[in-house]
């Protein structure tokens, strides 16, 4: 198991997520080349296998459903982040939500076109 954290500017590490076997991190730098906006710390043992954009080509073409997944994924946890650290002005949460998609699935299809 690993959790994600993120360290405040005041020096607090918030802890964001656990996530166990079958799980990913590193995807916004990965699929939209996004700096990391968090740490990820392992807890008990792990295996850990670094995925490459030319791996992930073949699945994008073989899984169209894949961009939708991951792009609900990414806007799911970035809106927690958010909420849990006060960076969202008077959107509604709805909104913010469908924005996050949206952006982010723009994002990965320009991905995964280059």
């Amino acid at each position: 198991m690993v959790r994600e954290q993120r360290t405040l500017t005041d020096g607090q590490v918030l802890n964001l997520a656990k996530l166990g076997t079958y799980k990913y991190f590193g995807e916004m730098l990965l699929l939209i080349g996004k700096i990391r906006s968090a740490s990820v710390v392992a807890y008990t043992e792990c295996h850990v296998l670094e995925i490459t954009k030319y791996s992930l080509e073949p699945l994008f073409a073989q899984r169209s459903e894949l961009t939708v997944e991951i792009a609900t994924l990414m806007a799911e946890r970035k809106l927690k982040s958010e909420l849990m650290t006060a960076e969202t002005n008077n959107i509604s949460v709805r909104d913010r939500l469908r924005d996050h998609f949206e952006a982010f699935t723009k994002s990965i299809l320009s991905f995964i076109s280059k």
